[in-house]
């Protein structure tokens, strides 16, 4: 009875979420098709690099970001990320950031916006928020969810009224030493890459590993 507890517990743990937003901006929990329909996603880069920013298909810098970030791939210097519907694919290209706090900016406002983040540390859960702003730095809407690192990715998003997104803050627990973030989208990246182009490669995760660095 207490196995079952605890694993009732594990799950409900999974998906807690806490939002604080305006009445103009709605959360959006999974990337549906009316999501990914209504947005473009941009690159990070070749993994192995290192960038401060996510291109469009032309190469146009369309985000940007407070700190540069590492590239890696699921299933190859990064252990695991989520599968469908809770994110796009199971293998995508990450940006890995080591610290707690990281900014993007969006290079034009946004009506809709969102990424994937995952924890790089497996276990136990623990919170990521994202707090969206507008171009005076005022939160327009913030999204917490308690996330596992072991396949643990999910989508943080918000859709607006209004063209009225400059940025999202997006801020991890010091416990989780970093966090992977992929498929940056927004309604303002209007040419937008398509799936990865390195194709599904399958997560493995080695014995005894305790995070996502590979």
């Amino acid at each position: 009875m207490k196995k079952f507890a605890s694993i009732v517990c594990a799950a409900l743990l999974m998906v807690v979420l806490t939002y604080n937003v305006s009445a103009d901006c709605t959360p959006i929990d999974q990337p549906g098709a009316d999501y990914t329909g209504a947005t473009g996603k941009c690159s990070l880069g070749p993994r192995g690099s290192t960038t401060s920013d996510c291109k469009d298909a032309d190469g146009n810098p369309v985000v940007t970001f407070s700190s540069p970030v590492g590239v890696r791939q699921v299933g190859i210097d990064w252990a695991t990320w989520s599968s469908p519907p809770d994110a796009e694919e199971s293998s995508p290209v990450l940006g890995f950031f080591g610290g707690t706090n990281l900014t993007l900016t969006y290079a034009d406002l946004a009506s809709t916006a969102g990424t994937e983040i995952e924890n790089n540390t497996f276990e136990p859960a623990m919170p990521v928020t994202v707090s969206f702003k507008d171009s005076d730095g005022n939160e327009v809407a913030s999204v917490t969810r308690d996330v596992l690192g072991r396949s643990g990715a999910r989508l943080f998003a918000v859709a607006c009224d209004d063209a009225v997104i400059a940025s999202a803050d997006i801020t991890a627990d010091p416990g989780a030493q970093g966090f992977g973030f992929a498929q940056v989208r927004s309604d303002a990246i209007a040419f937008g890459i398509g799936p990865n182009p390195t194709g599904d490669v399958q997560p493995q995760v080695r014995e005894n590993t305790t995070s996502n660095i590979q």
